[in-house]
């Protein structure tokens, strides 16, 4: 099978495929993933690109490949979730709250930012191909509109994390799965952003028809894994939010 997955949801799908496979061991299988932005793969399977699945970042471009007829329906695999990642290497963090809400850590940020007279660089996906950038564009207009920065933007959001993680930036809008493994990305702290203060991440996947009876049968098969229940579970607890 050869899978396209938008970059925020390439480590997550890798784990999952895995237990996939795990489970239909007899019948050899062998799962091929290309990731990029939403944007960027969209474009690939307009222009003919041959995959057995899509999983967007976004459910639009899944919509319209199924109104061009290209694939039957779509289905909201996961609601992605948006954090803010801090350099404390580049920020000083000394006076970081001891508290877990969210907007008290939003709060120091923001006192933080506006009393720093360096601008500071801020990272986010491209608005035009990732969705993540999209919701982490969106947000910064209505939370930060007074806001003197440099803005860095990555094609995708695999790529900004890299570009935080080098050190490169103060603050990178990152996805929440990207920093649910807590061996992740050091010298830094995060903030969840609420979900209703930015436009909801809905990310939906599609699969393609083969005229291969056994092609066919093996991404009916990767269809209803995926679909099932308890791997809509397993997503969820690998960074995402419920999709309810």
């Amino acid at each position: 099978m050869k899978v396209a997955v938008a970059a925020n949801f390439a480590k997550p799908l890798a784990s999952i495929n895995r237990s996939f496979i795990e489970n239909n061991r007899a019948k050899q299988l062998d799962i091929v993933l290309v990731n990029g932005s939403s944007g960027a793969l969209f474009a690939q399977i307009s222009h003919g690109a041959q995959f057995d699945a899509f999983f967007s970042a976004d459910k639009a471009r899944p919509e319209q490949l199924v109104k061009r007829g290209l694939a039957d329906k779509h289905y909201i695999y996961a609601r992605g979730a948006l954090n803010l990642a801090i350099n404390c290497q580049r920020l000083t963090c000394n006076d970081w709250p001891n508290s877990a809400k969210s907007n008290v850590k939003l709060q120091w940020l923001n006192q933080t930012l506006f009393q720093n007279r360096k601008q500071p660089v801020i990272g986010l996906a491209n608005p035009k191909l990732a969705p993540y950038g999209n919701a982490a564009n969106s947000w910064m207009v209505k939370n930060w509109p007074e806001l003197e920065f440099k803005k860095v933007t990555a094609n995708n959001i695999s790529k900004l994390y890299h570009y935080f993680d080098n050190g490169n930036l103060d603050i990178a809008f990152l996805s929440r799965s990207q920093l649910t493994d807590s061996s992740g990305i050091k010298h830094s702290y995060h903030i969840a952003l609420d979900a209703n203060s930015y436009p909801a991440i809905e990310q939906s996947v599609v699969f393609f028809d083969s005229n291969d009876r056994n092609r066919q049968a093996i991404i009916d098969l990767y269809k209803r894994f995926i679909l099932d229940k308890d791997t809509q579970m397993a997503i969820e607890k690998l960074g995402y939010l419920t999709k309810d």
